[in-house]
């Protein structure tokens, strides 16, 4: 295997002789893989534990506000008969009104209620949305007043811890403003700005006005009648989403729905908050992709980059070699959306068999860590091969992009390693990131998960590409985006690049897109087969099989 090695440096030496090769650049080729991804653009807290349902004003009265709490109390009870309450399985709501209420209903056993006027007992008001599993704030007017303001902003501890405790919390009205970080806003919903009672025609330009003044923040509009639930990161429920429009991108506007039977399209009725905030801050930031195109090069090292559905013959042996043989330093980095993973991955088992000199994993979900933590670092400090496993790529970008982690996985090449990667492990490769989408992925393009780990500039990479009929996806992308070139990948098929030649290997065949720019109508793809080599930067065939006949 070292002897391949050194006959295809040969190669790439006497390649850069010929006369007429271009690698279709002005500036000098970098001479190390370039890390300039930046950590403290992007949100770090990315979820949340628990539940915020937010509402639109009701037009119940306090008292009514309260007995509909009395009353879903008792049947909370109904539901758990004979359940141990002196074991804390009861769930329990606690009750907040900002008015006074007049006369209540008796409330079960579940149900507590706290008036907030100058007899209110803050002591045990905390102890008991400390012990809470749910916690409903009523109110009724379309204004709060400055001490409730004051009073929501002394409890923003309690009600973060319940949500930790993945507790629920309920707002409506402009209490559900609040609840945002628009003005006076606690930013329980992180970087939002709520609007009850909303209607299109009457407030979207007084939205939009608002956004403008505060930069990186989703307008979410809750109409009357409506509701919605951020449960984790996704909402659910009835609102309309809105982002202005910037230099690059333009208005993004998304009226979500309640599911029903006859409709489950999760683009219709499901947002993934996380990435509204990631398209965002996009529109904060210099356009991307770049409009200008970025030569596809790897100053150093291997990326093997496979279409998912079993790695192809060979492939095993030659991410191995190429990371040292006896002498790698393996690590594999699983695209799971668990918090934790309970068991180490099997294929260290088979590297350990395989002879390599270590074989260790890293996952998290925390930016921080992966950008800080020494303990969890460590594995990627000396690595000489990289593998990046499959699932959906957004959680890659989550957990990576930019941080201290990112840094040293591209050193990995800079230390003459190898990257592998399949099906989501392949797509997180290349500078653009496809079909990225949290919601789903029946779509290649994704507003605010459009920047993949960049070890191949200039590129989108695609996989499973025939078998699941992705043609007409990546055709889209770039008639969008023609300064990137389209690279799809079959299953059990790898794309190998060093510099900027990619050699193909593997059962089906590799598909490259090169859209002229201007042009309307999608180009024909070039579909290569093992053996053939591509020129990433000049996109151009250097060979294939047959002309070697």
């Amino acid at each position: 295997m070292q002897r391949q090695q050194i006959l295809f440096s040969c190669f790439i030496a006497v390649l850069f002789c010929v006369p007429g090769f271009s690698l279709a650049q002005d500036n000098p080729l970098p001479t190390e893989n370039v890390f300039d991804e930046r950590f403290e653009i992007w949100p770090v807290d990315l979820t949340i534990r628990g539940n915020i349902l937010l509402g639109s004003a009701s037009d119940k009265s306090v008292q009514e506000q309260i007995a509909a709490v009395a009353e879903a109390g008792r049947e909370i009870l109904s539901a758990v008969d004979g359940v141990d309450d002196e074991e804390n399985d009861l769930p329990t709501l606690v009750t907040i009104a900002f008015e006074e209420p007049g006369d209540v209903p008796e409330l079960p056993q579940n149900v507590s209620l706290f008036v907030w006027n100058a007899d209110i007992d803050i002591e045990e008001l905390n102890s008991s949305i400390g012990d809470a599993t749910q916690v409903i704030l009523c109110h009724q007017g379309e204004f709060v007043d400055e001490n409730v303001i004051a009073a929501l902003h002394g409890l923003e501890e309690q009600f973060r811890g319940l949500i930790d405790r993945r507790g629920t919390l309920l707002a409506r009205g402009t209490l559900a403003r609040l609840m945002g970080s628009g003005p006076d806003g606690l930013n329980l919903v992180p970087d939002s700005l709520i609007i009850p009672e909303f209607d299109a025609e009457t407030h979207t330009e007084q939205m939009l006005s608002q956004l403008s003044a505060m930069p990186r923040t989703v307008g979410i509009g809750i109409p009357a009648g409506g509701m919605v639930e951020l449960s984790g990161r996704k909402f659910r429920g009835q609102a309309t989403f809105l982002l202005p429009e910037c230099d690059h991108l333009p208005q993004r506007v998304e009226t979500l729905v309640p599911a029903t039977r006859e409709n489950r399209n999760p683009y219709e009725t499901t947002v993934d908050l996380t990435a509204w905030r990631r398209d965002a801050i996009e529109r904060s930031l210099e356009q991307y992709p770049p409009v200008e195109r970025e030569v596809p090069y790897v100053a150093n090292g291997t990326l093997i980059i496979v279409g998912g559905g079993g790695m192809p013959s060979g492939s095993d042996e030659l991410f191995l070699s190429l990371a040292g043989g006896d002498d790698a330093r393996l690590v594999y980095v699983p695209c799971a959306e668990e918090e934790s993973l309970r068991r180490p991955p099997r294929i260290l088992r088979s590297w350990q068999a395989a002879g390599a000199a270590s074989a260790d994993w890293i996952h998290t979900k925390d930016r921080n860590l992966a950008n800080g933590d020494e303990e969890f670092l460590e594995p990627l400090q000396n690595a000489t091969g990289l593998f990046f496993g499959g699932g959906r790529q957004w959680n890659f970008a989550d957990s990576y992009y930019g941080t201290e982690a990112h840094r040293l996985m591209k050193q990995v090449l800079d230390r003459g390693g190898v990257v592998c990667g399949s099906s989501a492990g392949a797509s997180i490769q290349g500078g653009y990131l496809a079909r990225a989408n949290p919601v789903a992925n029946f779509d290649i393009m994704a507003p605010g998960y459009e920047r993949g780990l960049g070890f191949l500039r200039g590129v989108a990479i695609d996989q499973h590409f025939t078998q699941r009929r992705r043609q007409p996806d990546l055709e889209s992308l770039v008639v969008r985006y023609p300064q990137l070139l389209g690279i799809g990948i079959d299953e059990s098929t790898a794309l190998v690049v060093q510099e900027s030649e990619g050699r193909v290997i593997g059962a089906g065949k590799v598909w490259f897109y090169d859209q002229p720019v201007g042009q309307e109508e999608p180009c024909e793809p070039v579909a290569l087969p093992a053996g053939s080599r591509y020129d990433l930067a000049n996109r151009t065939v250097i060979s294939q099989p047959d002309e070697d006949e």
